[in-house]
């Protein structure tokens, strides 16, 4: 506030210390609280030099409303931090193991048709929108029809709940994509691989074996990419539709096998 003009100290003669009087140390008070308030200092400057308490009402209110809207994205923030971080650890404790799960409800953005990106500018702004939540991450969609099939569609994705807070619907490039059962893996993905049903096979494979039939379009969700080196890597989470869970227990039950003993409930 020096340099703005605002306090300018007395100097002793004898030592040529600074010497603030009473009223220089109530005004530094007052600018202590402001910045802790988060106004910057040409704001602050302007409140200590403008005598109208209304002004500084309406730029109390203002700021209040800011910070509200602060407070509310950092719990955004907060929410996302530990729901990626429950991801993490549950893709840590299940790595290597076949889960039968619920599907979370979700709304996907679907930005690309295997590896080229949509040049539509409502699918650029939507992209840009949804970025700004944390709690959005990219996935894919795999057909089922085809095991060796190139297609493929790149999305991204964000819970149902995050999608009706933000007032998300769907439309001509949104979808909702209902809960299902499904069996739950997690995949290593590298770029030197193509993207196709055929890195699932090992997991087509097992569900055969056990006589589980996958029944929809595999869905994927890429909660980790690194770039190792010349090439990227990722984790991702993977579901494949199946029949209903009680289905599954009373093909089970008739067969006089217990489904827990070949893959696991969550």
């Amino acid at each position: 506030m020096k340099k703005k003009g605002l306090i300018l100290p007395a100097r002793i003669e004898e030592n040529q210390y600074r010497s603030y009087d009473a009223w220089d140390i109530v005004l530094l008070l007052r600018t202590r609280a402001y910045r802790e308030y988060g106004f910057a200092v040409n704001e602050i400057v302007d409140i200590l030099r403008d005598g109208s308490p209304e002004r500084l009402i309406e730029k109390l209110e203002k700021r209040a409303q800011e910070v509200e809207a602060e407070i509310e994205k950092l719990k955004t923030v907060l929410s996302g931090l530990k729901y990626f971080s429950s991801r993490m650890q549950f893709m840590q404790e299940n790595k290597g193991r076949y889960l039968v799960a619920e599907r979370p409800a979700m709304y996907m953005l679907y930005i690309q048709k295997e590896y080229e990106m949509s040049d539509d500018p409502d699918v650029k702004k939507m992209l840009s929108e949804w970025c700004e939540n944390p709690n959005v991450f990219p996935c894919t969609a795999l057909f089922l029809d085809d095991i060796t099939s190139k297609d493929f569609i790149g999305a991204q994705c964000m819970l149902a709940e995050d999608a009706k807070r933000l007032q998300i619907q769907e439309g001509r490039f949104v979808s909702y994509i209902e809960p299902r059962t499904c069996v739950y893996a997690v995949i290593e993905i590298s770029s030197r691989e193509e993207l196709t049903n055929k890195i699932l096979q090992p997991i087509l494979d097992y569900m055969k074996k056990v006589g589980l039939k996958p029944v929809d379009d595999i869905f994927a969700r890429w909660l980790v990419v690194n770039k190792m080196e010349s090439q990227y890597k990722a984790l991702a989470e993977v579901w494949i539709p199946i029949e209903d869970k009680t289905k599954l227990s009373l093909l089970y039950a008739k067969n006089k096998i217990d489904f827990n003993d070949v893959i696991c409930y969550i």
